[in-house]
């Protein structure tokens, strides 16, 4: 989404996001109307050069791999006879 407005609701999920410029949050229909309305109003602006970076296949690959580290043989023993995997 980089060049564009990105709106999307405030939720845990999308507390990665929130820290970009672009990024318009909303947690009810009239915040969304508010930030629909602003992006079509306005140009989103740029992010910084480690902004930018930061959405790079590479960062995502070291972020995956950082939280894939965390967790433990235990954890992942529990998670195969849970999901069957």
């Amino acid at each position: 989404a980089m060049g564009k407005w990105a709106i999307v609701p405030a939720h845990p999920s999308n507390a990665f996001f929130c820290r970009f410029p672009n990024c318009l949050t909303y947690r009810n229909r009239r915040e969304f109307a508010s930030a629909l309305e602003r992006a079509c109003g306005t140009e989103p602006p740029a992010p910084s050069e480690g902004m930018a970076r930061s959405l790079s296949w590479e960062d995502a690959k070291a972020r995956l791999c950082g939280e894939a580290a965390a967790i433990s043989r235990r954890d992942a023993a529990r998670n195969e006879r849970m999901c069957g995997r």
